[in-house]
């Protein structure tokens, strides 16, 4: 490259650019292996212990199906009386709503 070449403004610039570019890769990188040490060195939330919670089931009920959700456990239900679904707190076992259909 000749010496013309290399005092051009477009060549001043893209070295500018090249250098500018560099600087902040570098530091993405720093930020990336800061990130990733401090993320090691903290502890997760330990979860939560596991609980029993029990539910009886009406008499002479059958399970048909079931469904969990987040903080939910949902049960289709067959009853003498008819269909039934039960939304229950998975968490503590507590009844949250109970649809029953028409006889």
């Amino acid at each position: 490259m000749g010496q013309a070449a290399a005092q051009s403004p477009g060549y001043y610039a893209a070295r500018m650019a090249v250098i500018v570019l560099s600087v902040l890769i570098v530091v993405a990188l720093a930020a990336l292996v800061v990130g990733l040490i401090y993320r090691s060195r903290t502890a997760p939330d330990a979860a939560a212990p596991a609980t029993q919670a029990d539910y009886s089931l009406p008499r002479n009920a059958e399970i048909v199906a079931m469904q969990s959700q987040p903080q939910r456990v949902i049960l289709h239900l067959e009853t003498p009386e008819g269909a039934e679904i039960v939304i229950l707190d998975s968490g503590t076992g507590r009844l949250v709503r109970r649809i029953r259909t028409a006889p």
